[in-house]
């Protein structure tokens, strides 16, 4: 049985990001359409594999009805940054230690 194909039409904010998908379109020898869609599927699957693999590698955490309204709320309004936490930030920047 054959499924009907969802047609979709992308519009570009600015000519950069355009000016960039078109050179590298003409560049893989694909179409602007052809390289949209293989950027798309690429950028997906990396995304969803790395999700499944954290899934897999930290499980997923359960929270409380009360322990998620109170992420919720650290996350709608952070606390304030205090003067232990300043210093220590500024040990680390000094530290010079350089992370992937």
């Amino acid at each position: 049985m054959a499924t009907a194909l969802k047609q979709t039409t992308i519009r570009f904010n600015d000519t950069y990001t355009r000016s960039i998908a078109e050179k590298a379109a003409e560049l893989q020898g694909q179409s602007l359409s052809a390289f949209i869609m293989s950027a798309i599927r690429e950028y997906g699957e990396n995304v969803i594999r790395d999700r499944t693999n954290a899934m897999r590698e930290f499980g997923a955490t359960i929270l409380s009805p009360r322990d998620y309204a109170t992420l919720m709320a650290s996350m709608d309004k952070p606390p304030k940054q205090n003067k232990t936490f300043s210093e220590a930030m500024k040990r680390h920047k000094a530290s010079d230690i350089k992370w992937k």
